[in-house]
């Protein structure tokens, strides 16, 4: 791999991970302002579960760095060179959450509420990440 390749590489690397801690503060901020609805439509979120809060935000952060890698990948094989049309992607991406958890109501009986708070977490984490990685393109393209 070239110096130049490494170099952005790296570049992407990093920013993959500030859009992952992005995303990770503004869905935790989404979770807290939806606690009191949470816990009234499932145990999961009425019980006390500190013994398993470190577990699932390292699972959470996992999860959000893989969604904002392979955003990365997608911008980048696109040649998307933009915040904005980043965005336009990240918002197409959410169809596919969208779907999933309306599955789950179909076909699970999973609570509409529950879903919708989901799914617009979905929705803010994928615009964050691309909004950050189209931004960080944006710079590169014009350089």
């Amino acid at each position: 791999m070239s110096k130049k390749n490494n170099r952005k590489y790296r570049i992407g690397l990093l920013t993959a991970l500030g859009a992952t801690l992005a995303a990770f503060f503004i869905s935790s901020i989404w979770y807290m302002a939806f606690g009191s609805i949470l816990a009234t439509i499932s145990d999961v979120y009425a019980n006390d579960q500190n013994d398993y809060f470190l577990w699932t935000m390292l699972v959470e952060f996992g999860r959000s760095f893989v969604i904002a890698l392979s955003l990365y990948y997608l911008i980048t094989k696109f040649n998307i060179d933009n915040w904005q049309n980043a965005v336009k992607l990240g918002a197409f991406l959410w169809i596919f959450p969208f779907f999933i958890l309306a599955g789950s109501i179909v076909h699970e009986h999973y609570p509409i509420a529950l879903a919708l708070i989901h799914a617009g977490d979905w929705l803010v984490k994928l615009l964050v990440i691309s909004v950050i990685l189209g931004w960080r393109q944006q710079k590169i393209s014009n350089n």
